[in-house]
């Protein structure tokens, strides 16, 4: 559930500061944030765990909450602020998947390591534009 919410953070991040910046980086990575989501609700889906879906940039976890509101306020500062939002954001969730990976199912490995691979990348897009 953790993960799911975070790559709802990134997905909803990426929504708000694509829109506000016009961006064509958040607006791509956004997608692929969905897919991701996707992604660990199919894990979560098969071990019977439900998932409430909130409306963009709404966070049951109060901590997400805040980091969300936290980095939307810092990534309207400026253009290059609102990359090293997606940059700290691909960051912690590489940090979180090789957490997680340790004592990972085989089915939920499969599906973490595909998460890093994307994030890697997106890491890589963010960097680029800086």
């Amino acid at each position: 559930m953790y993960m799911y919410q975070e790559e709802q953070l990134a997905r909803d991040v990426y929504i708000k500061l694509g829109e506000y910046w016009n961006a064509r980086v958040f607006q791509n990575i956004s997608k692929a944030e969905q897919q991701h989501m996707d992604a660990v609700k199919s894990l979560l889906d098969k071990y019977d765990i439900k998932v409430e879906v909130n409306e963009q940039g709404v966070f049951q976890d109060k901590e997400f909450q805040d980091l969300y509101d936290e980095l939307i306020k810092k990534g309207m500062k400026n253009i290059t602020e609102a990359y090293k939002v997606g940059r700290d954001i691909e960051i912690l969730d590489i940090k979180d998947l090789d957490k997680r990976l340790q004592d990972a199912t085989l089915d939920m490995k499969l599906v973490f390591e595909n998460l890093k691979k994307g994030s890697e990348q997106h890491l890589r897009a963010f960097n680029r534009q800086l």
